[in-house]
């Protein structure tokens, strides 16, 4: 009974402390996704920032199409994390650069780079997206990650564009900022709650913006990673603040237990952050915990058999040893009685003779 009690003691203290250090785990996987995302959109909205504090530049010198090109290299200028600015003006707003007029201002190793990028009469960006849903909304608008491609590298970008009007409220252009993605992915992954966990920023469709480095442990988890949060038919359940979703998963590469949380970031872009945890670190004290506990147990419940084994062969050896309890006082015996009858006869004639000695007649 004892020991059922004990097993039942321990079990209920395995849960218990199971129950807190998942409650731990939310709380530092949720603090990471709430720090990256406060990080990234600031990232954002410095670039942001900056291109709005230049629109009185634009449109100071929008009666001279050739200082456009300086406007856009000043914008780049001022910001550490773009590579690239443009003004995309509405079709013949300059009728001596013909139908389609874009300046654009690029980094090229430590110098800036300006150029018209409808100067050959190839690009057209009045077909694109972007420019046709800021023209019809007359709203801001962050791009989705895309490829960008030079004659040496191939950068992942997202683009800011942002509406310019003219007094009257005609749209005028279309002006923006090119953020190179790859400076938000070494912010994402500086540091970690678990040191095998690791971070993911996807877009709203779950396109994969930015990522663990390649040298990263667990980089082969990636792929399965975005695929369960894209899967509507994953099961995922809220976690205790209600502030991110969950899904715990087995890895297909290793079989390890891992658990995702992710949520989405508040405003535009509206991008996700995800974070994933490992079980072998978040659980690995406590398991250790329960197997210590256990051998523990194993052991005394060991030494406990060994001193009852010590007592049944002891009594085997020894039957003649018996409790004092088990004695019983046994009644006087004929010849003892008489014995003791003559005893008690002779003191009393003996008492009688020193009587009649003290009293003469």
């Amino acid at each position: 009974m004892a020991a059922v009690l004990i097993e039942l003691f321990s079990a209920v203290q395995y849960y218990t402390a199971h129950g807190l250090v998942e409650e731990q785990l939310d709380y530092r996987a949720e603090n990471e996704i709430r720090i990256k995302a406060i990080v990234i959109k600031g990232i954002l909205n410095l670039q942001e920032s900056t291109l709005r504090e230049h629109l009185w530049d634009i449109d100071r010198n929008r009666t001279n199409p050739d200082s456009m090109m300086a406007a856009t290299a000043r914008i780049i200028s001022h910001s550490q994390h773009a590579v690239g600015s443009f003004i995309a003006f509405r079709p013949f707003f300059y009728p001596q650069k013909g139908r389609l007029f874009e300046p654009y201002a690029f980094r090229e190793g430590q110098d800036i780079r300006v150029t018209d990028l409808c100067q050959n009469g190839e690009h057209d960006y009045t077909q694109h997206p972007a420019y046709r849903q800021v023209e019809r909304d007359g709203k801001p608008l962050w791009s989705d990650p895309y490829q960008y491609a030079t004659d040496s590298t191939e950068t992942k970008l997202a683009t800011y564009s942002y509406p310019l009007t003219d007094s009257e409220g005609r749209f005028v252009a279309i002006c923006g900022i090119d953020l190179m993605l790859e400076q938000i992915g070494d912010t994402l992954n500086a540091l970690h709650t678990y040191p095998s966990s690791f971070d993911l920023l996807l877009t709203e469709s779950g396109q994969v913006i930015s990522g663990p480095p390649t040298d990263h442990p667990n980089t082969h988890d990636v792929e399965q990673v975005v695929r369960l949060i894209g899967d509507s038919t994953a099961i995922r359940k809220s976690s205790q603040s209600g502030r991110s979703k969950v899904i715990a998963f087995e890895s297909e590469q290793t079989g390890e237990r891992a658990y995702i949380y992710f949520a989405f970031m508040k405003g535009e872009p509206h991008w996700q952050v995800a974070v994933v945890c490992y079980d072998d670190e978040v659980y690995g004290d406590l398991y250790l915990m329960r197997l210590k506990v256990a051998l523990f147990m194993l052991l005394g419940f060991a030494l406990l058999g060994f001193i009852i084994h010590r007592s049944v062969r002891s009594d085997r050896r020894w039957p003649f040893v018996r409790p004092i309890s088990s004695f019983k006082m046994q009644p006087p015996t004929c010849s003892c009685a008489r014995l003791c009858a003559k005893a008690m006869a002779s003191r009393r004639s003996l008492s009688s003779i020193m009587v009649q000695k003290g009293n003469p007649s």
